[in-house]
């Protein structure tokens, strides 16, 4: 372990930080351009940090738990930043979370999911990805 990490803990707590920032930034109607800073802040910790991963999975998968949300809720994570970290960490346990919501919230058709999370976190995996055009991240040449 590179000595300039610091303890798994104090990474976890970091992370939840990240995430309650970015529900705070959402859920004040401004949008994903002004939390993808804090979203890539937590996508470079789960980089940094492997044993972040089960961890964050495991947030993800009791968001997904949910079937729906009329606001946002600090114990969750916004839909924007799975979708982002799909797009960024390529990770397969996303889109087997995703299916998973599929089969216990519809029936295991994925037309029926048109609109949820489960079905567009599918296109975040895409390099053309069109929610893409919402970060300045990609958009800066």
């Amino acid at each position: 372990m590179n000595t300039n990490h610091m303890d798994i803990k104090f990474a976890e707590s970091l992370l939840d930080i990240y995430i309650q920032n970015v529900v705070k930034i959402l859920d004040s109607n401004f949008g994903v351009d002004h939390a993808e800073n804090t979203m890539f802040d937590a996508i470079s910790l789960l980089s940094d940090y492997s044993e972040l991963k089960p961890i964050f999975l495991k947030k993800v998968a009791d968001t997904f738990a949910i079937r729906s949300r009329d606001a946002f809720d600090y114990n969750t994570i916004p839909e924007d930043f799975i979708e982002l970290c799909a797009h960024e960490l390529r990770w397969s346990e996303l889109l087997e979370l995703a299916e998973e919501r599929v089969k216990t919230f519809f029936r295991g058709d994925i037309t029926l999911a048109a609109g949820d999370v489960s079905s567009s976190i599918r296109d975040a995996y895409d390099d053309k990805w069109t929610d893409r055009m919402f970060y300045r991240r990609y958009n800066e040449k």
